[in-house]
C-alpha cells in the first residue's frame, strides 16, 4: 500500500498528514474547512493549488507548497500559552540543547504525554519541529519520566494521528502533527491551571 503525503503551509499555519490517501485528504478538508471559518486575515485560498484532489500524483514524495518561514515564530504565536505559561511547564537548557519538563503528567498514559509535551516543547521554545530518539531520551530522563523504550510510548499516539516518526533506530525523528500541537497544547494548559 503506498503512502500519500501532504505538507502544506499558509502564513502560519501548517498541515501535515500522512497515511491512506483518502484519510489524507478528508483531514486535508477538514483543515481548509476550519481556515475558511476563521477571521478573514487567516484566511486560506478557496481553491489552492494545494488541495490533495488535484495532487494525486503525490504519494511518495511530500508536498512541500510552501517555503518554510525564514525566521522563526514567536514562542506564543499561534497558540493560547505565552512566554509565562511555557515557563511553568517547560525548562530550556541551552548548553545540552534540551528542553524538558518541569512538572510530569500523570496517569495511564504519562509516558506518552510526557513525549507529546516534550516535542511541543521543542517546537515552542527551540523551534525544533524534527526531534532525535537520543534528544529525546535525554529530555525524558533529565524530566524524571523514563520509559522503557520511546518507540512503545510513542506508538499509541502514532496510531492516534498525533506524532509522525522518521528514520529508524538512534537515527528516527519525531515530530507533531497538527492533530498533535493541539492535544499537546491542551496538555500544557491543563499543567498550567493545575499549577496556577
Amino acid at each position: 500500500m503506498e503512502t500519500f503525503k501532504l505538507r502544506v503551509k499558509i502564513g502560519q499555519h501548517e498541515f501535515e498528514a500522512e497515511g491512506p490517501e483518502e484519510s489524507v485528504k478528508a483531514q486535508f478538508q477538514a483543515w481548509k474547512d476550519l481556515l475558511e471559518s476563521a477571521p478573514t486575515a487567516v484566511r486560506a485560498p478557496a481553491a489552492s493549488a494545494a488541495d490533495p484532489s488535484t495532487r494525486s500524483a503525490v504519494h511518495t514524495t511530500d508536498a512541500h507548497l510552501v517555503p518554510p518561514q525564514t525566521e522563526g515564530p514567536s514562542r506564543s504565536a499561534g497558540n493560547g500559552l505565552s512566554d509565562e505559561d511555557l515557563g511553568h511547564v517547560f525548562q530550556e537548557d541551552k548548553e545540552k540543547q534540551l528542553v524538558t519538563l518541569r512538572v510530569l503528567p500523570t496517569g495511564e498514559d504519562r509516558h506518552s504525554d510526557g513525549l507529546l509535551l516534550l516535542l511541543y516543547g521543542f517546537r515552542q521554545i527551540r523551534q525544533q519541529h524534527e526531534v532525535k530518539v537520543t534528544s529525546l531520551k535525554a529530555a525524558l530522563q533529565s524530566s524524571g519520566s523514563a520509559p522503557d523504550r520511546i518507540d512503545r510510548a510513542a506508538v499509541p499516539y502514532i496510531r492516534a494521528g498525533y506524532l509522525m516518526k522518521s528514520g529508524s533506530g538512534k537515527g528516527g525523528k519525531y515530530r507533531l502533527t497538527n492533530k498533535g500541537v493541539a492535544k499537546a497544547e491542551g496538555l500544557a494548559e491543563d499543567l498550567v491551571q493545575q499549577l496556577t
